[in-house]
């Protein structure tokens, strides 16, 4: 069966196409699009899937979307009516939105990819995530756990999983939410939901969970790991500007407004709420636990992508093992669809890249017709010549291969440099990538070598190989990939998976004695990850990157920008 699974409306838009029971290809929206989080129909990266696998629409089987819409337009009418005559500005913004294109989407998809009506079908939002969580994994029976903002109604949603049977067990429903709780903390802090949540996260190591007594103010535990807002405290459901209330700025002060400074204050909230949700996710692991018995958790939707929380649950949960899907969010969601519709397959991950390749020839006629000096290292020659300049203290912009499916840059589109140096974070932040200096880095390093530098349990290799949890470093010899509480979101690379990464990684590590590189997302602040040698020399040129390296192909700065 041939499969195109589709996400998108909301944020972080994606594609994926899975031939019989295999992932061939996927790709977000924003890759192509040049949008970063792109919400529309990804016509574009459908295409590419297609593309990728030589067919044509009508070669496919079915194209499934990754939630049911006209449910989440109930969940909107009915809340919108039960907050009336307050919710009345988000209720016509709503209509607005859903009735102008997110509630006729088989419409869309059967004009914009020109397939039959009745291929058309649609899956639950959390029954997608799971089936991308367990689809992807290592193992034949796990339990599973999915956490977001919101879906239909459901917020949080616990299953069993096995070839051909996804169980549901338990969920809880919209507002309560610990994706929602965490956003409404990312807009208070002044930056943008839906993607500042990683700042809060990377800001919580500054402070202190001195918020600890006003976070229980605003969300109630219970004893079976379940949880409530008191939603006296928000607005989100009714108000489309603004999500706290009155009582939640008596309790916590005045908002940060966005690139306003930074108060100790507002580490210290982002230190509680990063602490509370830490202390959740352990709750609901607990309990799914001691409901299924399974020994194996398979971990997705957007909250799932918070590393330390997940670093967490593999050091002090009950599980033996826990996977991440490596693209959690809802781009993740268009895999699960896919896989859903073939029957609940797994098809294990074991690598990042499912996008599109470079295409090396083109990449020589974009800089010849450019005038772009440019050196041909050959296949065997780039790892070395890069490496040899990452040990000088250069900063070298890596792209090779297809590119990476979901937010993190596992090198196949990523910015390298030496980790020895600590002054190296501040270079990246200011002057590469444009962004807080507070940001972290994480390392990439040869999966054999890994125990060398950092504290890596036997459980959680699945996971580092994604870079979905943390874990303490041993020493400092690594200064510039650790954050400021000397953790490090590891991406334990093997050779058999992405054999010219591993080869540059061993190349650093005979120049400097450490084969580990500091690797960071090749885009800009407010831009997508680089897809084509075109953005990539782009990029290259705005920021103060030393060289470029586009497969076998390299470009150095000839004068420092």
């Amino acid at each position: 069966m041939r499969i195109l699974g589709l996400s998108g409306h909301f944020h972080d838009a994606a594609a994926a196409l899975v031939i019989d029971g295999k992932l061939v290809a996927a790709a977000q929206e924003e890759r192509f699009s040049r949008v970063k989080h792109d919400a529309a129909t990804p016509f574009r990266a459908a295409a590419f899937c297609l593309r990728q696998a030589g067919l044509a629409p009508a070669d496919l089987d079915a194209v499934t979307w990754h939630e049911k819409p006209l449910l989440k337009f109930e969940r909107i009418l009915f809340t919108s009516l039960g907050s009336f005559p307050r919710g009345a500005g988000a209720f016509r913004r709503a209509m607005v939105s859903m009735v102008g294109d997110k509630l006729w989407v088989r419409n869309q998809l059967v004009k914009g990819l020109g397939v039959d009506p009745g291929k058309v079908l649609f899956s639950a939002h959390h029954a997608s995530h799971a089936a991308a969580a367990f689809g992807c994994s290592p193992w034949d029976d796990v339990a599973v756990l999915c956490v977001d903002g919101v879906g239909e109604w459901a917020t949080t949603s616990m299953w069993t999983a096995a070839p051909g049977k996804l169980t549901p067990i338990h969920e809880l429903h919209f507002p309560h939410s610990l994706g929602l709780l965490y956003s409404v903390f990312t807009a208070f802090l002044g930056f943008t939901v839906n993607e500042g949540e990683y700042k809060v996260m990377g800001l919580a190591a500054f402070g202190q969970p001195r918020y600890r007594e006003q976070m229980e103010r605003v969300f109630r535990r219970q004893a079976d790991g379940s949880f409530e807002l008191a939603m006296e405290h928000f607005c989100f459901h009714y108000d489309p500007d603004r999500s706290w209330t009155g009582a939640f700025e008596a309790l916590f002060g005045a908002p940060r407004l966005p690139g306003g400074p930074l108060e100790e204050r507002h580490k210290d909230i982002a230190a509680s709420v990063q602490a509370l949700t830490e202390e959740l996710l352990l709750d609901l692991a607990r309990e799914l636990h001691r409901r299924t018995g399974k020994s194996k958790l398979c971990l997705a939707g957007g909250v799932a992508l918070n590393a330390v929380s997940v670093g967490r649950i593999l050091r002090e949960g009950p599980f033996d093992d826990v996977f991440v899907m490596p693209a959690a969010g809802d781009a993740g969601s268009a895999v699960g669809a896919a896989l859903l519709a073939h029957g609940t397959c797994r098809d294990t991950l074991c690598h990042p890249a499912w996008g599109e390749d470079i295409d090396v020839a083109a990449a020589r006629r974009f800089f010849d017709d450019g005038g772009v000096s440019y050196r041909d290292c050959g296949e065997d020659g780039i790892a070395s010549e890069v490496a040899e300049r990452l040990a000088r203290g250069q900063v070298v912009g890596w792209m090779q291969g297809r590119f990476e499916l979901g937010p993190r840059a596992l090198g196949q589109r990523s910015i390298l440099c030496d980790p020895r140096q600590p002054e190296a974070k501040d270079r990246l932040n200011a002057r590469i990538k444009f962004r807080e200096s507070f940001r972290p880095f994480a390392p990439s390093v040869l999966a054999e070598a890994a125990a060398e530098f950092f504290e890596v349990p036997a459980a959680g290799s699945w996971s580092r190989r994604f870079m979905t949890s943390t874990v303490p470093a041993r020493d400092d010899r690594v200064p510039a990939a650790l954050h400021v509480d000397r953790s490090a979101r590891v991406q334990e690379v093997h050779a058999a998976e992405q054999p010219l990464y591993a080869e540059l990684l061993r190349r650093f590590g005979e120049r400097s004695g450490v084969a580990c590189v500091v690797n960071t997302s090749f885009n800009l602040a407010g831009e997508p990850i680089v897809s084509t040698p075109a953005d990539g020399y782009a990029t290259f040129l705005r920021s103060g990157m030393d060289a470029l390296a586009v497969g076998p192909l390299l470009v150095a700065r000839e004068t420092p920008p």
